[in-house]
């Protein structure tokens, strides 16, 4: 049970604020991205653990629903996997400093109005993944660099394109790097499920774990240390949440 636990109020500079994303680098310091209503999308530096103290960086400007993803990597500097809305493209910050003074902005996919909702995971090697959603085809998608730097990278692979899929993906990687993507189905309100059967994820399997009734929806996926997959999605005919655990 949390028993004890504190709240802070932290600065944004910037009128209500939403999409967040947070992660922790190797101290534990917590860094949390986020847009807002003008445009702006940021990012919050704890200077503690109780972040009692922090900074706020603007990342990009002139953006709307961004939706930005946010992962550390084993050198403390962030990256960012996010949607432009000016070209309509999926994009990812490379920071090379902590504070993101200086960065590196990539375009990884621009097939039509592609790269909504990302999810951004870094594997042992600090190369990122992305799972996100191309709107025109109605697919999930899944983009891999093919180094932490992202010099070169394939094309985005669709991982589904069967129906009007690919919203809400939340990515996880196993120990071997396989992709595990949990997103929903809006046509049929399920929820899906994407196993990758290699890094490039030519030939995914992909399972409806539940199709009761319009459940799948606001998804949170994790692989654990077997390899496992667990979800915690909404069911919205009943309104409540519930959890996919694989055995």
């Amino acid at each position: 049970m949390c028993s004890s636990f504190s709240i802070v109020a932290l600065p944004s500079t910037g009128s209500a604020d939403e999409e967040t994303s947070l992660a922790l680098d190797s101290t534990g310091l917590v860094r949390i991205a986020f847009s807002t209503f003008l445009g702006n999308m940021r990012v919050v530096l704890c200077g503690d653990l109780a972040c009692s103290t922090s900074t706020v960086v603007t990342l990009k400007t002139g953006l709307i629903f961004p939706n930005p993803s946010l992962a550390i990597d084993s050198s403390n500097l962030m990256r960012v996997a996010y949607y432009d809305s000016n070209s309509a493209d999926l994009k990812l910050i490379l920071c090379s400093t902590l504070n993101c003074a200086t960065q590196t902005t990539i375009t990884l996919d621009s097939t039509g109005d592609t790269g909504r909702l990302p999810s951004l995971v870094l594997d042992s090697s600090n190369i990122p993944h992305v799972a996100f959603e191309n709107r025109d085809l109605t697919a999930l998608m899944l983009v891999r660099c093919d180094d932490a730097a992202c010099t070169t990278f394939p094309s985005a692979v669709v991982v589904d394109n069967t129906g009007d899929v690919g919203e809400s993906p939340s990515l996880g990687l196993t120990s071997g790097g396989l992709a595990r993507i949990s997103y929903y189905d809006v046509l049929n309100g399920d929820l899906k499920l994407a196993l990758c059967d290699t890094v490039a994820c030519t030939s995914p399997v992909i399972e409806r774990p539940d199709s009761a009734s319009d459940v799948g929806s606001f998804n949170s996926l994790e692989v654990n240390s077997a390899d496992l997959v667990r979800v915690a999605y909404y069911d919205a005919t009943n309104t409540n949440l519930k959890y996919y655990r694989e055995l």
